[in-house]
């Protein structure tokens, strides 16, 4: 039995479950003092083969009615020239409910109910926001000036932490300043191993040798064939030991080697 159930709610459901649906015992089971819900219900009745003893085409949940027809037939009288804010006091006062005005918008476009009030922003209304013309700009004094930079400007050879695509953070490094983070902005390990070695060729990548990201030290970067990481996760060979893993990666490399020259030769030997 799951940990969180007592002994006391699994007797408890057991006697009280022929009979009675999923969100009876959730509500019976809440009154005894146990905070669950319907669907807890279900999967421990499933999980421990309790039966309810109905049949596939029982009878289902009663269907819940948000607003009765009293509120529908006066909202239809006073919808007109009033907005949610007011329409939802006004139901509220009268009927002793609490709906929000959002639950009222949704009231009225679910009946066809409109308000036929325009709420546009005309000219000479009170709004700021009427008095400006499409492309004109409300405070200009303000803005950006042609030239400025913002004072957080990332400058070349800044190096900060950012999340790559697959959740992980690394160091990044940046190298230009054309305006597209794409370009600008390049991991500072591949960078550092760049600027010592040379372009990193096709089909390789730089990992870490002691599996952490943030240490981008020269000394922890190792150039390495795709295929020899995959073999070295497969293996579970992973550990901190950087002069272990350097060992570990040639090793790999010349295992997928040789594999590869293999399955060549072997192709050759076929097409002759």
């Amino acid at each position: 039995m799951i940990w969180k159930y007592p002994q006391e709610f699994d007797d408890f459901i057991r006697a009280n479950a022929p009979g009675h649906h999923d969100w009876e015992l959730a509500e019976m089971a809440r009154a005894a003092g146990w905070d669950v819900q319907e669907n807890q219900v279900k999967c421990y009745r499933y999980n421990h083969k309790i039966r309810n003893s109905f049949k596939k085409n029982c009878e289902k949940r009663p269907y819940f009615k948000l607003y009765s027809q009293e509120v529908v037939d006066y909202l239809a009288e006073i919808v007109d020239g009033r907005l949610a804010d007011e329409l939802a006091d006004m139901i509220n006062e009268k009927f002793g409910t609490n709906y929000t005005p959002d639950q009222i918008r949704s009231l009225k476009k679910n009946h066809h109910l409109k308000s036929n009030i325009d709420t546009r922003f005309l000219p000479g209304s009170t709004n700021k926001k009427a008095w400006f013309r499409k492309g004109e700009h409300y405070s200009p004094e303000n803005e950006f000036k042609p030239g400025h930079k913002c004072y957080n400007l990332a400058q070349v050879g800044d190096v900060k932490p950012r999340i790559d695509d697959r959740g992980k953070q690394l160091l990044w490094i940046k190298t230009q300043a054309t305006g597209r983070p794409q370009r600008d902005w390049m991991p500072y390990h591949r960078y550092l191993w760049e600027q010592a070695n040379g372009p990193i060729p096709a089909g390789m990548c730089i990992t870490f040798l002691d599996g952490n990201p943030m240490n981008c030290d020269i000394k922890n970067l190792m150039c390495v064939s795709k295929s020899s990481i995959t073999y070295i996760n497969r293996k579970r060979l992973r550990n901190d030991n950087i002069d272990v893993m350097k060992t570990q990666f040639l090793t790999a490399m010349l295992h997928t080697e040789l594999i590869k020259r293999g399955r060549e030769d072997g192709k050759a030997e076929s097409v002759q």
